[in-house]
């Protein structure tokens, strides 16, 4: 047989970022499979199941299997009130101690203006039902940036002690969706709000990794209860020179 020379001409598609043509495309069908033994060889797995996405190669780098999105288990001890709790691929827990009072703190946190006014990035807060809510929230990770749109129902609650939301968020850069659950106990003249959650990431942003995306969800956390506990006093929204001067660590 003689000797064959195969050429190659890149002739990428300008209707999306990669290039990426359909299945149409001369060894289009053959890609998916060549691009998953590579994954396997060095991953050291014997075989992978695709899709591929980015969330699940750092899942099988870092020797866990992917969750099931939207499935959460039970953890030992219920919340308070009896809500169940489980988890997810991103989870996190943590408590603040607020000055309000329980019942002040509940209404907040179900007021759309209120949220809308603290939760940071938010473009828009409404409330679409009585226990649900939509927004669109800007996010920028790791220097991704994007805007999201999310969608919160409250699954279940016992007012003013706890309650348990589910939330979905897509945008252009990725999705994800999960629970979170929160308590509330009175301490002092004000309140102990407790909190967990467990989410699944996907998409682009899913590929900075759940390290990353947990170091920023605990900074947005911080800066929410900030904003929360100064809500109502003319600190809830920073006006522009105070939002320049802490980037400089300035005061005024």
């Amino acid at each position: 047989m003689p000797q064959l020379d195969i050429g190659h001409i890149s002739t990428p598609t300008n209707v999306n970022l990669t290039g990426a043509k359909g299945m149409g495309d001369g060894s289009s069908m053959l890609a998916p499979a060549a691009l998953a033994n590579a994954a396997a060889d060095a991953l050291g797995r014997e075989d992978i199941e695709l899709p591929l996405s980015l969330n699940r190669v750092w899942e099988l780098a870092n020797g866990r299997e992917a969750t099931v999105s939207g499935t959460y288990g039970k953890k030992s001890g219920a919340a308070a009130g009896g809500l169940e709790q489980g988890g997810g691929a991103l989870q996190g827990e943590g408590s603040q101690l607020l000055s309000a009072p329980p019942a002040e703190v509940w209404r907040r946190l179900l007021d759309a203006e209120v949220l809308g006014a603290v939760i940071p990035g938010c473009k828009r807060m409404d409330k679409v039902g009585a226990d649900a809510f939509e927004a669109e929230v800007s996010i920028g990770v790791a220097g991704i940036r994007g805007l999201y749109t999310a969608k919160v129902r409250i699954a279940e609650q016992t007012p003013p002690q706890a309650l348990r939301m589910d939330f979905r968020a897509s945008g252009r850069l990725g999705n994800g969706r999960g629970s979170a659950w929160v308590e509330l106990a009175p301490e002092g003249e004000g309140t102990r709000l407790s909190y967990r959650y467990g989410a699944d990431v996907g998409g682009t942003v899913a590929a900075v990794g759940n390290r990353m995306l947990g170091s920023v969800t605990g900074v947005l956390i911080a800066q929410f209860f900030k904003a929360f506990e100064s809500y109502g006093t003319g600190g809830g929204k920073p006006g522009a020179w105070q939002r320049i001067a802490a980037l400089f660590g300035g005061k005024r």
